[in-house]
C-alpha cells in the first residue's frame, strides 16, 4: 500500500500535473478552442487512470508471490504464524480497495 505514497510515485504525480498544466497552457496559446479544456484535461485524466490501474495490477502481482509462498510454507511445516497470513490478507484488502475506488471514478 505504501508504494502509492513512495517518493518515486509522489514525484510522478507532481511531474504529471505540471506537465499537463504546461501542455494545457501551451495548447491554449496555440489553439484556443471552446473544447480545449475538456479535451486536454479529460485526456490527461484518462491517461492517469490507465497508468494508475496498471500500478494497482503491479501491486497485486507483487502481493501474490510472498502470500502464496507463506501459505505453502505453512502447509509444508504443519502450521506457522497465523498473524502473517492475516496481515497478507489485510494487505490485499487495502490494494483491492484502492483498485475498486479508482474504478468507481
Amino acid at each position: 500500500m505504501s508504494r502509492f505514497w513512495s517518493p518515486t510515485f509522489l514525484w510522478f504525480y507532481v511531474w504529471f500535473l505540471v506537465s499537463t498544466a504546461l501542455f494545457a497552457g501551451f495548447w491554449r496559446a496555440i489553439s484556443n478552442n471552446p473544447w480545449q479544456r475538456w479535451s486536454v484535461w479529460g485526456s490527461a485524466f484518462i491517461l492517469f487512470n490507465i497508468w494508475f490501474s496498471v500500478q494497482v495490477s503491479v501491486a497485486v502481482n507483487a502481493w501474490y508471490g510472498p502470500f502464496y509462498n507463506l501459505i505453502q510454507s505453512m502447509l509444508d511445516h504443519g502450521g506457522g504464524d497465523i498473524n502473517k497470513l492475516y496481515m497478507g490478507t489485510v494487505t490485499f484488502l487495502l490494494i483491492a480497495m484502492v483498485g475498486v475506488t479508482k474504478n468507481q471514478t
